[in-house]
């Protein structure tokens, strides 16, 4: 699909936004209620939710994130993928080679077709503060996915072209970094203005983004801005001024830690303090059918699903399903947080141990180190408290039935401003008791203690600027492990994509055939955008 994608979109783009909207129904593009405006805003969220549906296929979010060591996934199209570059012309004909380059096409189409359809909102409303405050919300709303996109393509893609309306000029040249950052914070800001100001006063209730969002973003763009490749390294300071002012006002926007790490991934979003942009889907607990209807009444299903398998023998690639790095899990520091974010016991069903030449009952088996089983599978995204204590569970995943968990997928929540401003003070001077204090309190949830007491888990005062940030890189590793803006992302910003070869498992696959270097970072831009504007040559 290399050039028929691209080509898509621009005729999308050049026959008018509204088509993007409704294929079948072109004219409702043209706002003239709130209820339009509300179904146009759900057709944005609904392109943003098909991007998080691994099992379409299309566009899909994670891909970048694959390449990491926190996440994999198992599957014919997937498998060896972080083995395989976006720009070594040598290997093109490996089939993972072309597979990978046509879905980064695939990434880069559908987050502009999400740009595309929240600038036919905003441009028809060009002085928001004249409408309603109901609408104006709506349009907060469509700035901060904008911004969310842009943000997303140029930690991808490297420097991307922004569009900021609905017309293409394909003589424009390729912009620079402070360009492009500067379009993603500007749209920040310029939400932060129009939506509500806490979590409480959201359209939807502690659901959909308040003015605390919008900060939290802001800032995690920033810290983006001073990594790798734009190296503006001032950012730094203005990243743990947007984090610190929102840490202090933290009960103001209604933001803060949920106290048990269990509760970030309850089922029931109310007064969940934790989320600060997340799309949420309809309760597939009440609905065991594939096809749910989401919040903005399209048609989708859960984000995360696992199949569990283990053999006590034997290593098994088990198939189409987010999962673990080997090494990443075990390396992963013993704590309640990872028994949460994995599954960290197993049950050997009968058969199973008997076929392979054991006797004697099997049951739970508790996986310090995983080594036998096929993969740790994630469990923080599927987490039940009821569901994960019944014999139910057990014949369904002995069965192979896939479980479905918390209809929600978090883009950022508020341990990211924590993470950010203990890192981002470090990098921008010495970090002082209140950047100890934003880890440290990530750190004591992790092992299930009181948050604003001293423990013993946290990290101890004295440690050198660089000593501090990496553990804090280190931190963010495990507490953001497996979500979409989290490992992959601080790897390439702090150039350590270099040393992934080195700490993969034996069972990850073959170490690459060249070496990795800066040009493995991004996915290229698209043939098919590179022949329209040549200018776009990076």
């Amino acid at each position: 699909m290399q050039k028929t994608a691209i080509i898509g979109l621009i005729l999308l783009l050049l026959t008018g936004c509204e088509k993007i909207f409704h294929p079948a129904d072109a004219h409702l593009a043209n706002i003239q209620s709130y209820n339009e405006l509300m179904e146009a805003s759900g057709g944005v969220y609904a392109r943003l939710l098909y991007m998080v549906r691994p099992e379409w296929g299309q566009g899909n979010l994670y891909l970048p994130n694959i390449k990491g060591d926190d996440i994999t996934r198992e599957g014919s199209n997937y498998i060896n993928f972080y083995n395989v570059g976006c720009k070594i012309d040598s290997i093109l004909e490996d089939p993972y080679e072309k597979y990978y380059i046509a879905e980064g096409e695939n990434l880069y189409r559908n987050l502009y077709l999400v740009i595309i359809s929240a600038n036919n909102i905003i441009t028809q409303f060009p002085d928001p503060w004249s409408e309603s405050s109901e609408y104006r919300e709506l349009i907060g709303e469509m700035y901060l996915i904008r911004a969310y996109c842009h943000l997303r393509l140029v930690r991808c893609f490297d420097r991307i072209p922004v569009v900021n309306d609905c017309n293409v000029d394909f003589s424009s040249p390729l912009p620079g970094y402070d360009q492009i950052y500067g379009q993603i914070t500007a749209d920040l800001k310029m939400a932060g203005k129009l939506l509500p100001q806490k979590s409480s006063e959201s359209r939807i209730p502690y659901e959909t983004p308040h003015q605390g969002s919008a900060r939290i973003l802001l800032a995690e763009a920033l810290l983006s801005w001073a990594g790798y490749p734009a190296n503006n390294t001032e950012k730094y300071k203005e990243a743990a001024l947007i984090a610190g002012n929102l840490i202090d006002s933290a009960d103001y926007f209604g933001l803060g830690l949920m106290p048990d790490f269990k509760d970030v991934w309850k089922r029931d979003p109310s007064l969940n303090k934790e989320v600060a942009f997340a799309v949420s889907y309809a309760d597939p607990w009440e609905d065991k059918t594939r096809d749910y209807v989401n919040r903005f009444s399209q048609t989708s299903t859960i984000d995360y699903y696992s199949w569990l398998y283990c053999s006590p023998d034997s290593f098994i690639n088990t198939p189409d399903f987010y999962s673990c790095e080997i090494n990443f899990y075990n390396k992963y520091p013993a704590s309640y947080r990872k028994d949460l974010t994995f599954f960290t016991q197993v049950y050997i069903p009968p058969d199973w141990w008997e076929a392979a030449g054991h006797e004697g009952d099997t049951g739970y088996i508790k996986i310090k180190k995983w080594d036998c089983c096929g993969r740790p599978a994630y469990r923080k995204f599927l987490l039940d408290p009821v569901a994960y204590s019944t014999t139910e569970f057990d014949n369904w995943w002995m069965e192979g039935t896939y479980i479905f968990g918390t209809p929600r997928v978090y883009f950022f929540r508020y341990a990211h401003a924590l993470l950010t401003y203990a890192e981002a003070k470090a990098r921008s001077g010495e970090p002082d008791a209140s950047a100890y204090e934003a880890v440290n309190r990530i750190r004591r949830r992790a092992h299930h203690v009181d948050l604003n007491s001293p423990s013993v888990y946290d990290l101890q005062p004295g440690l050198s600027a660089e000593a501090f940030a990496d553990s804090v890189v280190w931190e963010r590793a495990w507490e953001l492990a497996g979500e979409p803006e989290g490992r992959w992302f601080d790897l390439v910003r702090l150039e350590k994509v270099e040393s992934l070869p080195r700490i993969r498992h034996v069972f990850e696959g073959d170490v690459p055939v060249y070496p990795i270097t800066k040009e493995d970072y991004f996915f290229p831009i698209p043939e098919g955008d590179l022949h329209l504007n040549p200018n776009l040559q990076q």
